[in-house]
């Protein structure tokens, strides 16, 4: 009979990753020829790449047939407010959209051209405007305002 080498089951591809780097590893260790410790090295840099978080935002490296097939913002002022709001995180008003505008990107808007700018891109549903919150602008449909609502209930109570 012959012997069956019988893989244990994978607990998953994290651990398949650290099994397949340690074995990449020890044949670095024990490799004395150049070319296959290059070959090694670059095999050892391709496996940190599959650990590191993907980065769907940035398109730089995306062929033009791709791109013209995406929904992306055609404009550069288009581009920075986006990326304002996704480093925001949370709803923001206008004049803190002027002020990330040029602390981030040295870009310097009118008040109205900006307003008009995001209108267009609310009406596109790009970014949406809070409810009952005016001039409040953010990447998710903004929920009204809490404490609004809270003074209004307890306005109600009161005789």
């Amino acid at each position: 009979m012959s012997a069956v080498n019988v893989r244990e089951p994978s607990n998953g591809p994290d651990s398949d990753l650290e099994e397949l780097e340690a074995g990449i590893r020890e044949l670095l260790g024990k490799s004395a020829l150049r070319e296959e410790q290059a070959r090694y090295t670059r095999w050892l840099s391709l496996i940190e790449s599959f650990r590191a978080p993907m980065n769907l935002t940035n398109v730089s490296d995306l062929p033009p047939e791709l791109i013209r097939e995406l929904n992306l913002p055609t404009d550069e002022l288009e581009s920075q407010i986006m990326a304002l709001l996704r480093v925001m995180g949370e709803p923001v008003d206008l004049d803190q959209i002027l002020i990330g505008l040029y602390r981030r990107f040295g870009v310097i808007q009118k008040r109205r051209f900006l307003q008009n700018k995001l209108w267009r891109m609310v009406s596109k549903n790009q970014i949406y405007k809070g409810k009952n919150r005016k001039g409040v602008y953010a990447l998710e449909p903004v929920k009204p305002h809490a404490g609004k609502r809270a003074r209004q209930i307890g306005r109600g109570l009161q005789k």
